[in-house]
């Protein structure tokens, strides 16, 4: 049986972007909107692929202290994509919960412009693991609605920093993490 979720959620980042640098300098908070297609396997488990992103992310200002400034213009983008494998132990009952855990490819953009000056740093790497978490409530037979929890790592291969059309790439590699929470909607049997 197929299966489509929405969700909207939370994220705060946690770890490294880089050595030495923390994922939170980086980014204070992200807005995830978040989509997973796939097929219900048995009723109990889902397989799928997932597509992330977070389009209103909060710079640091601690790390770009000229987000700050007047006349500056920040913004950050996260986008990550992956395949997922979720356990739903009830099947497709009223209450609905599942476990699952999956992988992916993450990308991280953080601009500042203005001001005559224009600074862009993108991060991007692989999500070795994600876990989500939650419980999804019967609306009616092909609609559901409930509360996620997500949690991931993963590591930055590569970072740039462009600053006036110059590129430089750090090999600095740490660990990162997302703890994302929010909601989903989820259509069954399409």
């Amino acid at each position: 049986m197929g299966e489509l979720s929405l969700n909207v959620g939370f994220g705060l980042p946690l770890g490294s972007a880089v050595n030495g640098v923390n994922q939170s300098d980086v980014i204070n908070f992200a807005i995830p909107f978040g989509i997973e297609v796939g097929y219900r396997i048995g009723g109990v488990v889902f397989v799928g692929g997932t597509f992330t992103y977070g389009p209103f992310g909060s710079p640091s200002t601690s790390t770009l202290a000229a987000c700050g400034a007047t006349g500056n213009s920040c913004h950050s983008n996260d986008y990550r994509v992956g395949f997922t494998v979720q356990w739903h132990p009830l099947g497709s009952r009223g209450l609905d919960p599942y476990i699952g855990v999956g992988a992916g490819y993450e990308w991280l953009t953080v601009d500042l412009s203005g001001n005559g000056m224009s600074v862009s740093s993108q991060y991007n790497g692989w999500t070795w693991l994600d876990v989500p978490i939650g419980v999804d409530f019967r609306l009616s037979k092909e609609i559901r609605l409930g509360p996620y929890v997500d949690f991931s790592m993963g590591q930055y291969r590569n970072a740039s920093v462009t600053l006036g059309g110059v590129s430089a790439f750090i090999q600095q590699r740490a660990l990162h993490f997302w703890l994302d929470f929010g909601a989903r909607v989820v259509f069954l049997g399409f």
